[in-house]
Parts: C-alpha cells; structure tokens; sequence
C-alpha cells in the first residue's frame, strides 16, 4: 500500500525545500522602497507624483474615473467606478515594482525609483 521511501526522495525534497527558503529569503531582502508612483492608462503615461507628498489624485479616462491616495509612502486606489472594484482590494503599495491595475478603467499604477 505505500511505497517505500527512498534516501533520494528525501535529499530532493530537503533540497527543493532549502531553494524555496533561500528564494524567498532573498525577495525579502531585495525589495527597494520607491521613490515615485507612475500612473499610466494604457500606454499614455497620465502622471508622475512623489510617494514622498502625501495627496489625493483622480484620474479620469474614456473608460471611468479611479482615485489614487499617496499617504505615509503608500500608495492605493481609494475608489474606482468599475464594477468589480479588485483595484481597491490590491491594498497599499510602496516598493519598486509593485503595481495597482484597474483592467475595466484601462488604469495601471507603478512604483519606480
């Protein structure tokens, strides 16, 4: 009924297991805090803003009108007029990379340095 482990099974899964501890150790330590929030709609780039100022932006497209909050060095979509409202859900964001998007707005919010 159950097979009998072998001594290569259990390197392969201490080794598998020891990979996804040090990548994950390494994406901790990696993570830069950013220096500005970059709001694109479709490829048209609508605004850049300092995280550094705190401030309250809408931004209204063809498509419907979201507003960003820059607060404390955060960044996060305060409202959206779209129907399913996952961009207010994605929560706050402040390191490089990061990123908010409201598909049914066409609006895509990015932290860079």
């Amino acid at each position: 009924m159950f097979k009998k482990v072998r001594k290569f099974d259990i390197i392969l899964a201490v080794a598998v297991l020891a990979a996804g501890a040090l990548f994950m150790f390494l994406f901790q330590f990696a993570k830069k805090d950013g220096s500005y929030v970059v709001v694109r709609q479709g490829k048209k780039l609508v605004g850049e803003y300092p995280l550094s100022v705190d401030g309250t932006y809408e931004i209204t497209t063809f498509y419907g009108r979201n507003v960003l909050v820059i607060k404390d060095n955060e960044a996060y979509m305060a409202e959206s007029d779209c129907p399913d409202h996952i961009c207010e859900r994605m929560g706050h964001i402040k390191n490089t990379g990061e990123t908010i998007i409201c598909l049914p707005n066409e609006v895509f919010i990015t932290i860079t340095d």
